[in-house]
């Protein structure tokens, strides 16, 4: 199992070898003010980056949510009271 995992991900980076040696041009790109000029394959990588970080962020505030609810659920069940029969 692990060799086929090392061959698809030889085989991704061979992948993103050659897409990045078939689209060295230079981009334009405009923000706010300013215009800056990159290599594609940066500008993609910086726009990947920028997308996996936003969704750790916002994953991370969902698991925090999720375990806010469950002790403060954990605390509501402790706090009960069951009396005993006998």
């Amino acid at each position: 199992m692990r060799i086929i995992r090392y061959l698809l991900l030889g085989l991704l980076g061979v992948l993103i070898v050659v897409f990045t040696l078939l689209n060295a041009q230079s981009v334009t790109v405009n923000v706010l003010f300013t215009s800056v000029t990159l290599p594609l394959p940066l500008l993609l990588c910086f726009s990947l980056l920028v997308g996996i970080l936003l969704g750790a962020l916002i994953g991370l505030a969902a698991y925090w949510k999720a375990k806010q609810q469950c002790a403060h659920r954990l605390r509501q069940q402790r706090s009960i009271h069951v009396p005993r029969e006998g």
